[in-house]
């Protein structure tokens, strides 16, 4: 891999409720899950899909590269990109879910703190 090689390299990661490390790729190609224990294993899990409501927001798309990832109790990350896209993936199923846009993500959060959290999901994202 080159250094100038944006899409193969990991920026993002984050330890899961399982006990397991999650990092992904850039373009999204690679999920990769290590163990955190004295023999750590790496396994690389392979690339993401995009679920089909996505639309025009790939997780795969160049413009996503960057950002940062979360997880949840139930066998859940949460990718925010860089370009403020929230996409929800399935650690199981390795699908990517639109869960916000950057069209959306600033009046999402403005409602959730002023209304307690009340929003409108897609039926991928359901929390």
């Amino acid at each position: 891999m080159a250094l100038d090689d944006g899409a193969n390299q990991i920026c993002r990661m984050v330890i899961a409720s399982d006990g397991n490390g999650y990092a992904l790729t850039n373009d999204g190609n690679h999920l990769i899950r290590f163990t955190t224990g004295k023999d750590p294993v790496i396994t690389d899990l392979g690339a993401l899909t995009d679920d089909a409501s996505n639309a025009n927001n790939s997780v795969h798309s160049r413009k996503g590269y960057g950002g940062d990832m979360i997880a949840d109790a139930s066998g859940n990350l949460y990718l925010l990109t860089a370009n403020r896209n929230v996409f929800k993936i399935s650690i199981e199923s390795k699908v990517a879910c639109l869960h916000r846009s950057h069209q959306r993500i600033t009046r999402w959060l403005f409602n959730k703190r002023r209304h307690g959290g009340r929003r409108k999901q897609s039926n991928c994202c359901k929390l």
